[in-house]
């Protein structure tokens, strides 16, 4: 055989190798037979003013929230297989509704709290494709409010050290707060995670503190919630120079003239008295 002749017997045995290696993977009785999960696809559709934050498969919107959900979903390896799309609706872990998406569904989502969308595609074979989306109502745009922020110390000397504790609370009407922090200085902040809710949230922070200047600090605290809203406080702490040490007068002795003094007779006192300061004013 000529070396052409040769060549060209060796492309076609590739070619019909590749073929019946290709037409066996949908062959269920071939060993090269593959299994292709669903390919689902899911739009929603909202108005995007009542939506305040998106983070992939999760968002936060305002009450109420119509919805538009068109989905569809292809089977088979070649993708040429129509397949249902069973929809599932959860609020706060207890299901909803449930139906079938033909095409397209409209849906609003009135009730606070959280809801969960799930959707489900499944071939014959029994494999199964699903999407989610959890969805945040919330009641009203009412942020968490910082009503007290105070300190221990609002006045502190240069070179002492302090230890500063600062007391916390905040009203958190819709279970929004996410974290506390608590700016010291630019470069240092302290974050405290909010995992228990409650309508007021108090918290403490102790702080060593010791400056070596004066002049005013100021400590920022910021009450920060899931939809990244800020509701910031400020307190105010002087620090001033070491006031000079102070000593109080000294009486050293004190005489009186004349020495033998009769009923109803002057008498004259003389005090003497060592003091650091100028300003004694009386003496009695």
């Amino acid at each position: 055989m000529s070396k052409n002749g040769f060549t060209y017997l060796f492309c076609c045995t590739l070619f019909f190798f590749g073929c019946a290696y290709r037409d066996n993977q949908f062959d269920p009785q071939s060993p090269l037979y593959r299994v292709y999960p669903p390919e689902l696809s899911v739009v929603l559709q909202f108005d995007s003013t009542k939506v305040n934050s998106i983070n992939n498969d999760t968002f936060y919107a305002f009450t109420p929230l119509n919805l538009t959900i068109s989905a569809s979903s292809k089977g088979g390896a070649r993708r040429d297989t129509d397949l249902e799309i069973l929809y599932l609706h959860f609020l706060n872990g207890k299901e909803q509704d449930k139906d079938i998406i033909e095409d397209s569904i409209n849906i609003t989502l009135q009730d606070s709290g959280t809801h969960l969308l799930q959707f489900q595609s499944s071939e014959k074979t029994g494999t199964e494709t699903a999407v989610e989306q959890k969805i945040f109502i919330l009641s009203n745009k009412e942020a968490p409010r910082i009503i007290s922020f105070t300190s221990s110390e609002d006045t502190l000397l240069v070179g002492h050290d302090y230890n500063i504790q600062f007391t916390t609370e905040v009203i958190d009407s819709n279970n929004l707060l996410k974290e506390l922090i608590y700016v010291i200085s630019s470069s240092r902040n302290v974050t405290k995670s909010i995992d228990e809710h409650s309508l007021h949230v108090r918290d403490t922070l102790s702080y060593s503190f010791l400056r070596n200047d004066t002049g005013k600090v100021i400590i920022t605290l910021k009450a920060v919630d899931i939809l990244e809203r800020v509701h910031s406080m400020d307190v105010e702490l002087i620090v001033i120079e070491n006031p000079p040490p102070y000593n109080p007068p000294s009486i050293s002795n004190i005489t009186y003239d004349p020495q033998n003094i009769n009923v109803m007779q002057e008498v004259n006192f003389m005090v003497t008295y060592t003091s650091s300061s100028e300003n004694i004013t009386q003496y009695w």
